[in-house]
């Protein structure tokens, strides 16, 4: 069947023309195909962040799409390339820890290994070894979304991926213990803790930075101009400042601790076998993830 939406997601940006290249090559493949930006302002090589957006992302898309996430600094190494299956949508990245947040989210998720010997004749004759995103990945996107590939032909499926540096939140004497991940445009805060319940009607506290806080509903809640903690549109703990910055109003960000008292504490999650996150960063001048 035919897939016709795809998403992209990079930390290339928008001063260099690497995105509409891939844009292109879909389009080459699959015309008429509706393309969507996710983010194109990942920062640079941070695989887990481009997995932490598209985590919340996928349940508002329809059956059918395909995801091309390219954040890659280790872009013409060994790294896999891997196919994730959610809900009927397939969501193509390397294997370097951004599938991480995807899989902890969502469980289900069933992760096929891209084989590009199989794949050869799809593929260009001359491909670069610095832009995978134009020349494997988006060419594979653009076959999946005119319906001439298949996900069962893209490769076996594996039990195993890179799980990233991403921190999960941890549950230690009664309290929850995690940390800030992001700060939006708006300088909200959004960390790893998932919408948290009560142990008792009105107990819950978020602490983070020398500050406690109740759980607000709104912004509002508050007077312009203070901070606040509340449960986001995503299902995540968040601490915001009404109409200003709670990244410069607190003087924090990704990696604060935060902590939460007064919830009931979830029984540990079954993961999904895993390799650590692999060493080794960005060559001086190399372009971002290309």
């Amino acid at each position: 069947m035919p897939r016709s939406v795809v998403t992209l997601t990079t930390d290339f940006g928008h001063a260099e023309p690497y995105v509409a290249m891939m844009k292109g090559v879909i389009l080459t493949r699959a015309p008429g195909t509706q393309l969507i930006d996710i983010s194109h302002d990942i920062p640079t090589g941070q695989a887990e962040i481009a997995g932490f957006w598209l985590r919340l992302c996928l349940s508002w898309f329809p059956s059918g799409t395909v995801h091309l996430a390219v954040v890659d600094p280790g872009v013409g190494t060994p790294r896999r390339l891997l196919a994730a299956e959610f809900a009927g949508q397939l969501l193509l990245a390397p294997d370097n820890g951004l599938l991480g947040p995807v899989v902890a989210r969502h469980p289900q998720v069933r992760l096929r290994e891209i084989d590009l010997d199989a794949l050869d004749g799809l593929l260009p004759a001359q491909r670069s070894s610095t832009f995978h995103g134009r020349d494997i990945l988006a060419p594979l996107a653009g076959e999946l979304a005119a319906g001439r590939v298949y996900v069962i032909g893209l490769g076996q499926t594996t039990d195993e991926h890179v799980n990233g540096s991403l921190p999960a939140p941890e549950a230690r004497d009664g309290v929850i213990h995690g940390q800030v991940i992001v700060a939006d445009r708006w300088g909200n805060l959004l960390t790893n803790i998932e919408r948290p319940r009560a142990a008792q009607p009105g107990s819950l506290r978020i602490n983070v930075a020398g500050r406690e806080f109740a759980l607000a509903d709104t912004y509002a809640d508050v007077p312009v101009g203070e901070p606040c903690a509340l449960i986001n549109a995503h299902g995540l703990v968040e601490v915001a400042v009404h109409q200003g910055s709670a990244a410069a109003r607190l003087e924090i960000g990704p990696g604060a601790a935060v902590s939460v008292t007064g919830a009931e504490i979830p029984a540990p999650r079954p993961g999904r076998p895993g390799r650590p996150q692999s060493g080794g960063g960005r060559p001086a001048g190399a372009r971002p993830g290309a």
